[in-house]
């Protein structure tokens, strides 16, 4: 009697683990022709690492863009940007980069310039694995490539995969990575945000 009671608890139990988390789904509409964005915070907590907590030689960007390489405490800001030429859907995108560490190369796996849609994402350009030589400088802008973007659009996201920088200055010097970088970015057009 005692092993039917312990069974129909398990059963019991087991129902309700299965049950439990589907009923409290809450039911969400996404309206199809409404592009959404979900905004992720980035935080870096040292204290909830596992096993080696050393960064030395690592990039660490926050939300904002913003790189702290913590083995010299420098901080450099690298973002994406789009110029668009004129009144016409050719826009060049430019990685750029200011900071108090000095860097003369720049490479990554893959770029790519999109709408910045989650439901009808649309792909302007990608660029593969592409290495960038720079005049050695803590401040700097660089050309990744050319896209064409629709006129009427006004932002792009820019999506760096696999970014590492070659730092020069200050000691070490090698390179500095980076997990990537995906933001949404104003397009310039002649000097002027549209």
């Amino acid at each position: 009697m005692l092993k039917r009671v312990y069974s129909l608890l398990v059963i019991v139990l087991l129902c309700l683990i299965v049950v439990g988390p589907s009923s409290a789904q809450a039911d969400i509409t996404i309206d199809a022709q409404e592009p959404f964005t979900i905004s992720v915070p980035i935080t870096v907590n040292e204290d909830d690492a596992i096993g080696d907590t050393s960064t030395e030689g690592v990039i660490i960007p926050d939300a904002e863009g913003t790189i702290d390489d913590n083995s010299t405490r420098g901080v450099t800001v690298v973002r994406p940007g789009v110029v668009r030429d004129g009144n016409t859907q050719r826009c060049e995108v430019f990685l750029n980069w200011a900071g108090s560490d000095i860097f003369n190369e720049w490479r990554f796996s893959s770029c790519t310039v999109d709408n910045g849609s989650l439901l009808s994402p649309i792909v302007y350009g990608r660029f593969g694995w592409t290495a960038l030589k720079v005049p050695a400088s803590s401040v700097g802008t660089v050309r990744i490539g050319v896209v064409n973007i629709p006129v009427n659009e006004t932002t792009a996201r820019v999506k760096i995969d696999g970014l590492i920088g070659y730092r020069i200055s200050p000691a070490p010097v090698g390179w500095l990575s980076a997990p990537g970088i995906s933001l949404p970015v104003q397009l310039i057009s002649q000097g002027v945000a549209l």
